[in-house]
């Protein structure tokens, strides 16, 4: 818009300057023609030369009325240049006040569009503001519930450790008390064997020295019934913890040994968040104890190896939980809307034991965790591949 109006002052000042050259050219021919007027009234052209003193002064005057001539033509042609190149300026000017009508147009325009953008920005910026104070309300609601679920998984987890440690202590107790029993029935056997064996050798030697056969027949008869008067030991039995401690540590080894193929606890889904700490927005992090995985509303959800149900609990923010153990692993199952397991329930791979819950979206979402002993793992390395 400087340049335009730059532009427009120069032409405006070049048609001035113009202007007043056609005025002056004017006024200059003006003062030709009259004095040719003047001259045609007073003389004419062939008296004026056939009036010459000498041929000389005839030349001389035909030069001058041929160079008079061609001099008011000239003035003629530079007035009619000077009056087109006005003609072509004042044009020019037109042609800039009427871009210069429509480029400010424009700039009212924009400036009307810029304003609503403006408004418009800020709007969306209010808006923003209202949705990241919701969020960041929402992540803190969520990294509380997610401290609740650490929590309440840990303390069930550490009650199992403690359990199966007691009922370690409680077997290897048993199994010491076998142990001793049978070796103290092993002991007494052996010696109600020695003693037996010592009256007998007394009763044959008696029998030997006897006076007659009666005599030490009755002799070692006498010895046999002493013998059969004492009391018998019986071998010793093992005996061992009936608590299922065995079968648990096998199937902890089992569960070891299923690393990337496990199946999926629901069997449509994806992974929505990943394990460990994320990313949502910048600036802002999450931490998942597991992963979580997006699946439809009321999905059935199956536990994912066979094992014995240890907990089943609610916490706000995460619905219901449920924890099976497998030996030394424990898989939990987050953010479920019911369960149909209890605590104590043994359950097979692919069984169902409860429902995902529906969000504030209208969709559904579950949190699938896989403990070892107190530590948290990585559960897409163990999941199959889809």
């Amino acid at each position: 818009m400087n340049l335009l109006n730059q532009e427009m002052r120069g032409l405006a000042v070049q048609s001035g300057k113009l202007a007043r050259d056609l005025k002056n050219l004017k006024r200059e021919y003006a003062s030709m023609v009259y004095a040719a007027s003047k001259t045609a009234n007073t003389y004419n052209k062939l008296s004026f030369l056939f009036s010459a003193n000498s041929f000389n002064s005839l030349v001389m005057r035909y030069q001058y009325l041929r160079q008079y001539t061609e001099a008011r033509e000239t003035q003629a042609r530079h007035i009619e240049q000077v009056r087109g190149e006005l003609a072509t300026k004042q044009q020019t000017i037109k042609y800039k006040q009427v871009r210069k009508t429509d480029v400010l147009q424009a700039q009212v325009t924009e400036t009307k569009t810029l304003e609503v953008t403006k408004e418009r920005q800020a709007a969306v910026a209010s808006e923003l503001s209202k949705q990241e104070t919701t969020l960041k309300g929402e992540l803190g609601e969520r990294t509380k519930a997610v401290n609740r679920l650490d929590n309440a998984i840990a303390n069930v987890i550490e009650r199992e450790i403690q359990r199966a440690a007691r009922e370690r202590e409680e077997r290897l107790r048993r199994e010491r008390i076998a142990r001793e029993q049978a070796e103290r029935q092993e002991a007494a056997a052996k010696a109600r064997a020695e003693a037996i064996a010592k009256a007998r050798a007394d009763a044959a030697a008696k029998a030997a020295k006897a006076e007659t056969p009666e005599k030490a027949k009755e002799i070692i008869k006498e010895a046999e019934e002493e013998v059969a008067k004492t009391p018998e030991v019986r071998p010793a039995e093992p005996v061992r913890a009936n608590i299922g401690a065995a079968p648990e540590a096998e199937a902890g080894a089992s569960f070891g040994s299923s690393r990337g193929r496990l199946p999926w606890p629901v069997r449509s889904g994806y992974i929505s968040e990943h394990f460990g700490l994320n990313s949502p927005l910048p600036g802002i992090t999450t931490r998942n104890l597991g992963v979580d995985i997006a699946t439809n509303v009321g999905e059935p959800v199956r536990a994912v190896y066979e094992g014995i149900v240890r907990n089943v609990m609610s916490v706000p923010g995460m619905g219901t939980v449920i924890t099976i153990q497998h030996g030394e692993y424990f898989t939990i199952y987050a953010k479920l809307a019911s369960a149909s397991v209890s605590e104590g329930h043994r359950v097979k791979a692919r069984e169902a034991i409860g429902t995902a819950l529906s969000d504030r979206n209208g969709g559904a979402e579950i949190n699938f965790q896989i403990w070892k002993g107190r530590g948290k793992m990585n559960p897409e390395s163990w999941l199959a591949g889809k």
